[in-house]
């Protein structure tokens, strides 16, 4: 809907590749925030207060579980909804987290449209355009007439993308991920795509500001 905020989702995930995977998934509808284990997802959830959190039950340390009552001890994040994340055959796992009083759960491997109707379920139909990139590369058969025009309008497009870039490591938000493309394009942003990939985003965020000195 145009004009409406997005609503936020918080993914608690041990799984590099989990995160990035429901992220894709999840974030041209929803702002996305992760955490790779319990006691950071707690902090996070605290502090955003996300209208759904996705939680994997098997982490080291704090499981799924313990981090899921510790929610619920706490009277700012009792109440959040949550969905479980198990594995195909963790039958045990989904029924012990629905009792518990888990709001849903889904499975992985991750089926798409799966987990976007159950989040859907869970915080409302919402329906925001994908995000997309003005940033793409140009056509390689379209030559710039006008060298300088060509080299002025590159430096507009890097601006404005480290301008969206530079809120979202601040807070450390996983629609970062979907940058990552034409992050990739700009001379110089290696370590910047690689922390991000990393999700060391404190990191990234000053090396974008290295990278900003040097193309102004």
């Amino acid at each position: 809907m145009d004009g409406q905020e997005k609503n936020c989702v918080l993914i608690i995930d041990d799984d590099k590749t989990n995160i990035i995977t429901l992220t894709h998934i999840l974030s041209p509808e929803y702002n996305i925030h992760a955490a790779k284990s319990g006691r950071e997802g707690i902090k996070l959830a605290e502090k955003y207060l996300p209208d759904l959190i996705l939680l994997d039950i098997r982490m080291p340390g704090m499981d799924g579980y313990e981090t899921f009552q510790a929610l619920n001890d706490s009277e700012r994040t009792r109440g959040l909804p949550v969905i479980f994340i198990t594995g195909l055959d963790k039958e045990a796992d989904e029924e012990k987290g629905l009792a518990l009083g888990a709001a849903d759960y889904i499975t992985k491997p991750f089926s798409s449209e799966l987990v976007k109707l159950r989040v859907r379920n869970r915080v409302g139909v919402l329906r925001t355009p994908p995000l997309k990139s003005d940033y793409t590369e140009q056509d390689p058969e379209s030559e710039p007439d006008e060298p300088e025009k060509t080299h002025s309008l590159n430096f507009i497009r890097t601006t404005d993308l480290f301008k969206k870039l530079e809120p979202m490591l601040v807070s450390h938000n996983y629609e970062a991920l979907n940058l990552l493309g034409p992050l990739r394009s700009i001379n110089g942003a290696e370590e910047l795509v690689q922390k991000i990939e990393d999700f060391e985003f404190s990191e990234a965020f000053y090396i974008l500001q290295d990278l900003k000195e040097k193309i102004s």
